[in-house]
């Protein structure tokens, strides 16, 4: 069982405890006062070891753009496991964080992780989700690339683009025709129920390390916060792998790289 030190306390009538685990950036979980505590039970004979926890924060400053400090999410916590409900250790704590507006943070344990490459592994379908553009109120892209390794070649061919609808005729299938002279178009972005994608089902899993965007013109159509995800199945559920804030000032035909921090 795990616990996040910070849901014992009275949740909000419309932000109870099991929105923190949906994937739907529009159900969110507050509470009132302190010290609280969240917890997941991963039921009886599940026993897990966990090395990291993600937060998604919920929007911050008048826009939701993501460009102040949002006072709402966690500052110190202790994450905690259990193995009877009752008597709870401390395996790490973190203290001073900061988020901006949906913001996507890993607070990792002090144990060293022995990995090389990506830790998400390899999975079939890839998607980069849409939260905020740059004030077009659409995302457009000339060309999307999916990359094995930073630097690496395109991966994104043999499979099927996939997203949640086109703007204008500006079909998912443009963003990996290796064609500059044709683009994507999302659905609108900048609402607080987007659900706006853009993304590649491929012929078998691969791993993911780097996304190359190429802009169009309309550098207002570029993309301002976004989030990997993956998933097994093209139905999801979708996880989060890493995540993109404020990325302004984009010029013309510019092509944008979204390397996964995590990476080694």
């Amino acid at each position: 069982m795990l616990a996040l030190l910070f849901s014992n306390l009275t949740s909000f009538a419309a932000f109870n405890t099991g929105n923190a685990c949906d994937p739907n950036k529009t159900a969110q979980h507050a509470f009132f006062g302190f010290p609280h505590w969240w917890k997941y039970d991963f039921g009886s004979g599940n026993a897990v070891d966990i090395f990291g926890v993600s937060i998604v924060a919920r929007s911050g400053g008048s826009d939701g753009a993501g460009g102040s400090v949002n006072m709402t999410a966690p500052k110190n916590f202790n994450v905690q496991y259990s193995d009877d409900n009752s008597s709870w250790t401390t395996k790490w704590s973190v203290t001073g964080a900061t988020f901006s507006g949906y913001e996507f943070r890993h607070f990792l344990a002090t144990t060293t992780l022995a990995y090389t490459g990506s830790p998400h592994g390899a999975h079939q379908h890839w998607r980069i989700r849409l939260l905020l553009d740059n004030g077009g109120n659409i995302c457009s892209a000339e060309e999307i690339e999916m990359r094995a390794t930073p630097g690496g070649s395109d991966q994104c061919s043999g499979g099927t683009p996939i997203s949640d609808g086109e703007w204008t005729g500006h079909v998912d299938d443009n963003a990996f025709d290796n064609n500059n002279s044709t683009f994507y178009g999302s659905t609108f972005t900048n609402t607080a129920s987007n659900v706006a994608y853009i993304g590649y089902s491929f012929a078998s899993p691969v791993t993911v390390a780097e996304i190359a965007w190429r802009a169009t013109t309309d550098t207002g159509q570029t993309p301002k916060t976004l989030f990997i995800q993956y998933a097994d199945s093209s139905s999801g559920p979708w996880t989060i792998a890493w995540a993109a804030h404020n990325s302004t000032g984009w010029t013309s035909n510019e092509v944008r790289l979204f390397t996964d921090p995590n990476y080694v």
